[in-house]
């Protein structure tokens, strides 16, 4: 049997891992001062953010460690296993999970850096989820998504510029700025980091901005697509709406943003992932 498993970054919900039958989840922690808490255990998602805007230091959040890998592992001896970790560029986990691999001597354990984080990660989730039902060994699972992970193409747009400025992305009298003026900055992924793309002026010119880029890099149909919000249901409606004549599929799910990707975009951050037909 194939097992697949994947870590909190992807926002998977627990209905959402119960529908795909993913193995398990293993959970980042999150540390408010002396306070720690594990990302979507012990700490509700809209807890998060209000202790989040509450704050003036930003809360740090420490990746999964090799012995955590191995003890999953080591929970299905029998079986193939995938693991689809969060970006390799953004954290030690992917690292974590090759290590664990290495020091388990085991042949039947795929790991796949998805050079992604939240709805990109889930995107990749799903489809191995996908494949698997279709009767895809791991090894094969494995090539498909090495394969798919090139074509990820997310983007989303920030509610508030607080938290590029808490995390010395952004200068104090450049956030007062942008803030006065309405300015939305938005941003993808590229090679496994989060880049600034643009930055217009309200949330309509940058749906704007975003539906060009998707008209430039057009999704494959057969594909999923994978919304995601910071605790802002209503802005995710809005650009499911507003996105919605370019994507030509039905095929779609959400996933609220957690800690782990929340904390450096706050609340009311919200974009989607896709598969592009070619990149």
């Amino acid at each position: 049997m194939v097992r697949i498993i994947t870590d909190s970054v992807s926002d998977l919900s627990d209905n959402q891992i119960l529908q795909y039958g993913i193995d398990a989840v293993l959970r980042l922690k999150i540390s408010f001062g002396d306070k720690t808490y594990t990302d979507g255990i012990d700490l509700s998602k809209q807890d998060f953010y209000k202790i989040l805007a509450a704050g003036t230091v930003l809360p740090k959040t420490s990746q999964i460690t090799p012995a955590e890998f191995l003890d999953v592992f080591d929970s299905f001896p029998d079986d193939e296993i995938v693991v689809i970790s969060m970006s390799g560029a953004l954290s030690g986990t992917y690292q974590s999970a090759v290590i664990a691999k290495e020091t388990s001597k085991r042949k039947d354990i795929w790991v796949v850096d998805s050079r992604n984080v939240t709805c990109g990660l889930a995107l990749l989730v799903v489809e191995a989820a996908k494949m698997r039902q279709n009767g895809k060994s791991a090894g094969e699972i494995y090539e498909e998504l090495e394969a798919l992970k090139e074509k990820v193409v997310l983007f989303a747009v920030l509610e508030t510029l607080k938290y590029l400025r808490m995390g010395g992305r952004l200068s104090a009298a450049s956030a007062v700025v942008g803030t006065l003026l309405n300015i939305k900055p938005i941003i993808s992924v590229k090679n496994g980091e989060v880049l600034a793309i643009g930055k217009e002026k309200g949330m309509k010119k940058a749906y704007e901005f975003i539906l060009k880029k998707i008209n430039e890099q057009p999704l494959d149909p057969t594909k999923t697509v994978v919304f995601a919000g910071a605790n802002c249901p209503d802005k995710i409606s809005e650009y499911a709406k507003t996105v919605a004549p370019v994507i030509g599929t039905d095929s779609h799910i959400t996933v609220d943003i957690g800690a782990t990707v929340g904390v450096h975009i706050g609340e009311g951050g919200h974009g989607l992932a896709y598969i592009s037909k070619s990149l």
